[in-house]
């Protein structure tokens, strides 16, 4: 299973996916990386997450049937793949860099029904997205 990035237009509701976004205390002293946070589908069981797959690190969709096992993640936890660095880069815009691989981040293909994926610096991806007060991602759609 993978999250889908898509453009969506009039009747497209359908496909829209909501994140819920929980925030946590640092881990360790600010160093200007931004709030550490875990992001789950809405009323699913499913995470984003970040491990190496091969030689980079990729995004992963896991299920997690303990919830409360992520309500306290410790710098040396496996856990820590679940924990992204929500850093804001402007009025409701931010970025989302992995807690376990510096300078990566979350981030969708300049096309159309592309994977979201990890990525470093790119300039044919895009790695901000505009976060909403409700705590949505928008930008983010239908796992497929």
């Amino acid at each position: 299973m993978e999250l889908l990035a898509v453009m969506l237009q009039g009747g497209s509701d359908s496909r829209k996916v909501y994140l819920n976004m929980a925030t946590y205390i640092h881990l360790t002293p600010d160093t200007g990386l931004g709030q550490p946070v875990v992001l789950g589908i809405r009323d699913t069981d499913f995470y984003l997450s970040c491990h190496k797959d091969g030689d980079k690190p990729t995004l992963h969709l896991e299920e997690v049937e303990d919830k409360t096992s992520l309500s306290e993640i410790s710098a040396e936890s496996d856990l820590r793949r679940f924990l992204f660095y929500k850093r804001d880069t402007g009025l409701n815009v931010s970025t989302l860099m992995s807690a376990n691989f510096p300078n990566w981040y979350i981030s969708t293909a300049t096309d159309n029904s592309r994977p979201v994926a990890m990525c470093q610096e790119s300039a044919s991806r895009y790695r901000t997205f505009s976060i909403q007060r409700n705590s949505q991602v928008s930008g983010l759609a239908s796992p497929g």
